[in-house]
């Protein structure tokens, strides 16, 4: 007969070993998979946690970002390394893992040019374009005549294609600006090659005319930018035989051009402007020295001030690209999805690079390069949401001929390159 204190001391060991085997399983494990998924801007990584008896999750995912998702979804901009660890929590502990992850992204394949059909019109550089709703207007500019400027006007949209209007009344001209406001379009300013312009005229796609207003306050001259912003437009900067950096206002409803603020830095002329949230942007162009400029400046109308946005120049020598590309005077930009995208150009030579500004981090990214003729003095749009470049003047290769153009290339910025459209 076996001694009772055997027996219990037997139960003792078999409750103990009973417990010990429940906690091992409910001990905490961490484990995660991930998969990879490429897109033209970012490496996206999807993560499916597989841990055990875990109630909360803290990410890291080795560039400063960080989730408490279950299973989240990350998206990486820049190549390199990188380790994510997860840390998990649960009522009998905590278990962490690390894994690295290696991440190949290259932005020069990031975003698509698409020809479209051309304009029927006259081949030319330095024209203007406007928005008036779902609506592009393209007139005026140069077609490599001798002197000899043009005064037609086309409209695009994506449904009707292009459609000829009657031609703007005032001179034939190159170097003009036009903005937009409340639903008609205004063109001021220019060039013939021999006399400077600063009359304005008003064009109305309900009545499909044109009417003289206020001459520019001003002097006469070209190369300028304009923008439209609520109720008025703007024109700052360009030549009237010295490079100038004043600003002007032009209110339609009373018809009257008040100065404004002027820009900072260098006067300049052809440089680069666009508009967002209600706000209006120029970047570089040709500096009063001779030199195009690497400042960049942000108009606000509701103070009448500028802000001088991050200059332009390489800022760590680890880069991979040189920043200084994005210098450059009779350059195109296109906004769409919160984003600024600077196309063609010239800076000592013919620039085809594309580059992205982030309205949000004030940050550059280089993008997928313009796929046809380097070139100047095209203008661009946005409509329906969807970019577009057209006219400029570029140069054969071999001979430096100057070649014009009228095509229509439309950029896709979150589509893979393809070289065959």
């Amino acid at each position: 007969m076996k001694h009772p204190l055997s027996i219990s001391l037997f139960f003792f060991v078999v409750m103990v070993s009973s417990c010990k085997k429940n906690v091992d399983n409910q001990k905490v494990n961490a484990a995660f998979t991930d998969t990879i998924i490429l897109t033209p801007d970012s490496t996206i990584v999807v993560f499916e946690n597989e841990s055990t008896n875990a109630s909360s999750y803290y990410w890291n995912f080795g560039d400063s970002s960080f989730s408490t998702l279950q299973n989240p979804t990350h998206a990486y901009t820049d190549s390199g390394t990188y380790t994510v660890t997860l840390k998990d929590s649960g009522l009998n502990g905590i278990s962490t893992i690390s894994k690295i992850i290696n991440i190949s992204f290259n932005p020069l394949q990031s975003g698509n040019w698409v020809k479209r059909t051309q304009c029927p019109g006259e081949v030319r550089c330095e024209a203007v374009s406007f928005v008036i709703g779902n609506t592009a207007y393209i007139g005026t500019g140069y077609d490599g005549s001798w002197n000899t400027c043009l005064n037609d006007f086309w409209s695009y949209d994506t449904l009707n294609g292009w459609i000829q209007l009657p031609p703007f009344p005032g001179a034939a001209r190159k170097g003009a600006v036009a903005f937009t406001v409340n639903g008609k379009g205004y063109i001021t300013l220019g060039t013939d090659g021999y006399s400077k312009f600063k009359d304005t005229w008003e064009y109305n796609p309900t009545t499909n005319e044109w009417v003289q207003k206020a001459n520019f306050g001003g002097t006469a001259r070209y190369g300028s930018n304009a923008f439209g912003i609520g109720n008025y437009g703007y024109v700052t900067c360009g030549f009237d035989g010295t490079y100038q950096n004043d600003l002007w206002q032009y209110d339609p409803s009373l018809d009257i051009w008040t100065q404004k603020t002027s820009i900072g830095g260098q006067s300049r002329m052809f440089a680069t402007s666009f508009i967002n949230n209600n706000q209006g942007y120029v970047v570089s162009g040709l500096g009063s020295l001779g030199n195009n400029l690497n400042d960049f400046w942000k108009y606000d109308p509701t103070t009448d001030s500028w802000t001088a946005m991050r200059n332009i120049y390489n800022y760590s020598t680890q880069s991979d690209f040189d920043y200084t590309d994005i210098i450059r005077n009779s350059a195109v930009a296109i906004v769409m999805g919160g984003k600024a995208y600077l196309a063609v150009g010239v800076n000592g030579g013919l620039n085809a690079k594309t580059w992205q500004y982030d309205f949000a981090t004030d940050r550059w990214t280089r993008k997928s390069s313009f796929e046809r003729s380097a070139r100047e003095g095209a203008v661009a749009f946005t409509i329906n949401g969807r970019g577009f470049v057209s006219s400029g003047q570029g140069q054969m290769s071999n001979n430096n001929t100057p070649l014009y153009f009228f095509d229509l290339e439309e950029w896709q910025p979150n589509v893979f390159l393809n070289l065959n459209d």
